[in-house]
């Protein structure tokens, strides 16, 4: 589901020049919690609340390092405004989605029910870029099919049992399959989910070709605009 979006900016960030990351996301991948969650249901992902936030180390195939944040900073009305940071071992790009029908959409699992209203996007150490009216209905053929991971319905499998991770230990959690897309191919997705989490709900995530995604730290408050 969620990986459709992370996956479309990683690619997205190719070819950008800037400094070089590899320390402080080795640093990020170490650092460990010794926090524990007791067993409980996961059937579908926690309402958003502003404030809410979640760090995710992402491997790919050739072992190549990547840390994704999500951010919820925004809500007026039925209008929600997330965060995305993706930062590889040469660039920071950070993304702002404002999106309408959100709540709705996640609900019906149909993509067509949200709305997306703006993105702003700032790379590395440039000026932020943002894209709205004429040219964000030229630009959502490009980004409709990243956010439709926002309601890609998931099937559940079955009890994941425990799961550690950075962000500590998850008791009793719930394995479910879902599809991604991962640099525009369709591919299967396995997670381990738990209602602790918020925004995704997931604790640690299997798709493709040993595309691999583990929690590092979340939190419930305190998240806030980059830019």
């Amino acid at each position: 589901m969620f990986l459709r979006i992370l996956c479309f900016l990683v690619v997205t960030s190719t070819g950008l020049i800037a400094g070089d990351n590899k320390e402080m996301i080795n640093e990020m991948f170490a650092t460990k919690h010794v926090s524990s969650y007791p067993a409980a249901s996961f059937t579908a992902p926690r309402d958003f609340a502003i404030g809410q936030w979640v760090s995710y180390g992402m491997v790919n195939d050739d072992d190549e390092r990547s840390i994704m944040i999500s951010r919820v900073i925004g809500h007026d009305g039925d209008e929600w405004t997330i965060e995305s940071e993706i930062i590889t071992k040469s660039d920071r790009i950070i993304t702002q989605y404002s999106i309408k029908g959100l709540d709705v959409a996640r609900k019906s699992g149909k993509s067509d029910d949200m709305e997306l209203t703006k993105i702003k996007i700032k790379t590395n150490d440039g000026e932020a870029l943002v894209i709205d009216g004429f040219v964000l209905s030229m630009a959502k053929a490009a980004y409709g099919k990243s956010l439709k991971g926002w309601t890609t319905p998931s099937t559940v499998l079955e009890e994941g049992g425990d799961v550690l991770v950075s962000a500590g230990s998850f008791k009793g959690t719930t394995k479910i399959k879902s599809e991604t897309a991962i640099n525009g191919a369709d591919e299967e997705s396995t997670s381990y989910a738990h209602p602790a989490v918020p925004i995704y709900g997931i604790v640690k995530s299997i798709s493709g070709d040993e595309f691999t995604m583990e929690l590092l730290e979340f939190g419930d408050s305190g998240a806030k605009a980059s830019f």
